[in-house]
């Protein structure tokens, strides 16, 4: 019974081997796997003894072209064989894409039997892969013998379970890399040349969309590097970060930057704003769940709902752009142009994601040939928002200088009204200081009338005084006192007329301050005895707690305390 289950086995082996046609080695330099693979269907298999199991139970089932399975925890097997006839080509060289798969065992029968595995992929670092190529790429070596050789592949991934393996000469396989190799430093350098691009713009005109736009492609070109295995060669070489980190934080926050810049460059809130800001709103909280999902760990069991999100976002956009467009304006036009690529690349990639289009050429290159085309276009309305700005800034411009001229205007009207009042009063004020120093001429006149005319009574006064007392033999005492009296107060008299009423004194004004040292008590006992002579009273004067001398003006001091004393007689 044994012998009959095993030789049913070999049978079914047999059958499945024959399922799919076998790749002939030694005809040509490249061999696309694509139709010569078999997929292991029903349950996983986690080691190489269950997918041999799954083998000989039959259940591999033939692929049409590459392989397409969504995303999902467990591994996918496949197998095919090659067939040797000629040994034209020793050494292959298997290339299995995307870069991106975390682990690929290559499983090579062995001639004395068994099989011999070599693991590759992203999630080993780029220093200890057995071909450093930004793709798992293993060393095949054709059979010894002619005939058939049956080759597993076991890959896991915690993103899209695609497969798309090649054959490769190993010089063929080199031109290829160098060509591939040119074409990415075109992607990137075209990509990074708009970047800095974008930045000094930012740094230069301070619009927010130079900065969202940046940003977002700062999140593609990371994104690409990462699927491409860029990031793991050029950036990471040591770690399996990118596959960890770089892909989620890459797209999770297209949706925000995505909706921003449509708003931005569009116009979106001006013709419709309440929708804006809900949109933009929800644009946010995309990103912020999404970023709080990649925070917890589990980004890739959201992936798929992630890229449905920004694939949805983008046909908005451009339903929106479209709306604007039809509203004239010509700025939505330029934005619908440069998104539609890279709406048709997204979508032949999630179709490729989400297993409804095998993994081809187009699935896997196309974001690529998208992203290229919308590099380029993105220029257009980027420009012609740039022109949009310039010619509002200009407009503003001009006002402001159509403003400042009118003020300039107004305030030249008003300096000169002012400057009319302005002479108007300083004529008022010259014919006021003119009438005033006709007034103080005349008063000065006036004064040094009075102080000639003053001078010549005086003068007969005193020589009365005088004559009065000289015709008398023996005058009396009355008679001398009041003589003496008389001439006192006519040297007062003259005295004040020298202080104050002289020429040079009327001309310069008041009389200045004249401060010296002043025997006090001698100036008191002066100014008593004369107002005593004049009143003819009996004064006295205390002079006890007097400091003996005193800085001030004599003749001022004196005629205060005389007229403090004549006030008090009266």
């Amino acid at each position: 019974m044994s012998r009959l289950l095993r030789s049913l086995g070999l049978l079914l082996l047999g059958l499945s081997l024959w399922a799919v046609p076998p790749v002939h080695l030694g005809q040509e330099s490249r061999h696309a796997l694509a139709g010569h693979l078999e997929l292991l269907a029903g349950a996983p298999a986690e080691t190489l003894e269950q997918a041999l199991q799954a083998a000989a139970e039959g259940r591999f089932v033939a692929q049409p072209g590459n392989i397409a399975k969504g995303y999902a925890k467990s591994p996918i097997w496949v197998r095919f064989t090659v067939r040797s006839t000629e040994k034209l080509h020793p050494v292959s060289w298997l290339e299995v894409k995307p870069a991106y798969l975390r682990e690929v065992t290559l499983y090579t029968p062995r001639p004395g039997g068994g099989y011999e595995a070599v693991t590759a992929g992203a999630g080993l670092p780029f220093a200890v892969r057995q071909i450093p190529y930004l793709a798992p790429v293993f060393r095949l070596e054709a059979p010894t013998q002619p005939g058939d050789a049956t080759y597993y592949l076991r890959a896991e991934t915690p993103g899209a379970r695609t497969l798309r393996p090649v054959l490769w000469e190993p010089g063929t396989f080199q031109q290829a890399v160098s060509t591939e190799a040119l074409l990415y430093g075109l992607f990137f350098g075209v990509g990074l040349i708009i970047l800095a691009t974008n930045l000094i713009y930012l740094v230069k005109l301070r619009e927010p969309i130079h900065f969202y736009y940046a940003a977002y492609l700062a999140a593609t070109l990371l994104m690409f590097a990462t699927l491409n295995g860029h990031a793991e060669r050029y950036l990471w070489p040591e770690s399996d970060f990118s596959i960890r980190w770089g892909v989620p934080l890459s797209v999770v926050v297209q949706p925000w930057l995505a909706v921003a810049i449509f708003s931005i460059l569009t116009d979106f809130g001006s013709a419709f704003p309440r929708v804006d800001r809900a949109y933009r709103a929800a644009g946010v909280g995309l990103t912020a769940a999404f970023l709080l999902a990649t925070a917890l760990g589990g980004y890739y069991r959201v992936a798929p709902l992630t890229q449905v999100v920004l694939l949805v976002i983008i046909i908005l956009n451009l339903a929106g752009a479209l709306v604007m467009s039809l509203r004239r304006n010509r700025t939505a036009l330029f934005y619908l142009l440069a998104f539609s690529p890279q709406l048709v690349g997204g979508l032949l990639r999630l179709s490729s994601n989400l297993a409804l289009h095998q993994a081809d050429f187009l699935s896997e290159y196309g974001m690529h040939m998208g992203a290229m085309v919308h590099l380029v276009l993105m220029s257009l309305p980027l420009a012609d928002r740039m022109g949009r700005i310039k010619e509002e800034r200009d407009a503003a411009q001009r006002e402001t200088l159509e403003t400042i001229a009118r003020h300039q205007r107004e305030l030249e009207d008003q300096v000169e009204a002012r400057t009319l009042e302005l002479r108007q009063e300083q004529a008022r004020t010259t014919e006021a200081l003119d009438h005033e120093r006709e007034v103080v001429a005349e008063q000065r006149q006036f004064l040094s009338l009075v102080s000639h005319e003053f001078r010549t009574p005086l003068a007969v006064m005193d020589g009365a005084a005088q004559m009065a007392r000289l015709s008398v033999e023996a005058p009396s005492k009355d008679l001398v006192r009041s003589t003496q009296a008389i001439q006192q107060g006519v040297g007062s008299l003259l005295h004040l007329l020298d202080t104050w009423l002289t020429t040079d004194r009327i001309a310069s004004g008041l009389r200045a301050l004249q401060p010296e040292p002043v025997v006090l008590p001698a100036l008191l006992t002066e100014v008593v005895k004369r107002a005593a002579d004049t009143s003819r009273r009996d004064l006295r004067a205390d002079l006890d707690d007097l400091p003996p001398t005193t800085l001030c003006d004599r003749d001022l001091l004196g005629a205060a305390l005389l007229n403090l004393l004549d006030n008090a007689f009266k």
